[in-house]
């Protein structure tokens, strides 16, 4: 259109109804495609968040069972050899297949026997330890008690595995009466200054060394009582 009513006529051109349709159009696509970008880049960072958490939690637990593997890395060591060698071994070169498929059970078989000897030993070795007076005597203790009976004081101090008996005869309150009680002493020690905190009584302990179960196992005891020998 040009409007002749001035000295410059000036031409202008009217948007029609497609054409601001078409530029609406235009504009909305932009918009979702801002949209879709922007929610393609959180899908990658959250898809980037997630590997990270998965690598982290399977690098913890490979820390996990690598620390369960030394405890049987003995054992272990004679399955890794079977292993080793089976690899290295060609295929070509085997005249006997059923032969190294028994070898390598059998070295397995050893390795599991090692392990479950190894997990035996272990076991013996704490259950000796329990009733060793050197041990059982001079071993240090960390104890810290706040209103405990002399009973919950003693079963803390002593090792795992060690029943506690209490037989108060003059004075029955001891039973349950409370103290506070803090030593890191050899274990001894720290029964005798126990022992020695109650004032209006004699307080004596005994150990039972020799003692044990239904089954034969050690079942050692310790006696603590205001009885005289």
């Amino acid at each position: 259109m040009i409007d002749l009513s001035i000295d410059n006529p000036v031409a202008s051109v009217e948007e029609t109804e497609t054409e601001r349709q078409y530029r609406k159009t235009l504009e909305d696509l932009e918009r979702n495609r801002q949209a879709l970008t922007a929610a393609r880049s959180e899908a990658e960072r959250n898809l980037i968040a997630a590997q990270k958490t998965a690598i982290e939690a399977a690098a913890k637990r490979k820390q996990d069972l690598l620390a369960q593997e030394a405890e049987i890395r003995k054992a272990l060591e004679l399955n890794r050899a079977a292993q080793s060698k089976a690899d290295q071994v060609q295929v070509a070169q085997l005249t006997d297949i059923e032969q190294i498929r028994t070898e390598s059970k059998q070295l397995l078989m050893l390795a599991e026997n090692n392990a479950e000897m190894i997990e035996t030993a272990a076991r013996k070795r704490v259950t000796l330890e329990r009733v060793d007076p050197t041990v059982v005597i001079n071993e240090p203790v960390e104890a810290e008690y706040q209103g405990a009976t002399l009973k919950e004081i003693v079963e803390g101090i002593m090792p795992v595995g060690w029943r506690v008996k209490t037989a108060f005869y003059n004075k029955p309150e001891l039973e349950t009466r409370r103290y506070e009680f803090i030593s890191t002493d050899a274990r001894d020690i720290a029964l005798r200054k126990l022992t020695a905190s109650v004032r209006d009584a004699r307080v004596r302990y005994q150990y039972f060394w020799d003692l044990t179960d239904e089954q034969g196992n050690p079942s050692p005891m310790i006696l603590i009582t205001d009885r005289p020998n």
